[in-house]
């Protein structure tokens, strides 16, 4: 879910598989490497963690930096 209430479906595969799951941490959208603001509300949401570790490593580079 981000700061305005909306499910950010491209990122979550629970919402896209229409399950919910405890939010485990926030997400930079956009990262901080790909100029995401890091203040900015409206670039957070929360994930799970499996989907938190799915979009790092499929969108942001993945864990070897």
């Amino acid at each position: 879910m981000r700061r305005d209430g909306q499910l950010h479906a491209e990122h979550s595969q629970c919402v896209q598989e229409g399950r919910t799951s405890p939010a485990a941490c926030v997400d930079h959208i956009v990262s901080m490497a790909n100029g995401g603001a890091q203040y900015d509300e409206s670039n957070l949401q929360s994930l799970c963690l499996m989907c938190n570790n799915r979009k790092r490593v499929t969108h942001d580079g993945g864990f070897g930096r």
